[in-house]
């Protein structure tokens, strides 16, 4: 995919307090814009919580949708996506 105006970064973090179908996994990666274009204000992101499939959870939610979140982030999208 064509990338946007803003290099990126992304990491990981725990949540706390998130469960899903009794999975105690607690952990969330996001994406987001790293610097922004040179301009006097800095401009404000939007962020997006992203739901993976069914199937795609865990350590299969990096390599499955890492092109797509950078992607957004790129775009200047602060995105958060739980890994249970």
């Amino acid at each position: 995919p064509q990338l946007g105006p803003y290099p990126t970064a992304s990491g990981q973090f725990t949540v706390g307090g998130l469960v899903a179908c009794g999975n105690a996994i607690q952990d969330a990666l996001i994406f987001y814009p790293a610097t922004t274009p040179a301009s006097a204000t800095p401009p404000s992101f939007h962020v997006v919580s992203f739901g993976h499939g069914f199937t795609s959870g865990g350590a299969k939610l990096d390599p499955a949708y890492h092109p797509l979140l950078t992607t957004l982030a790129s775009y200047g999208l602060v995105v958060l996506a739980p890994l249970s």
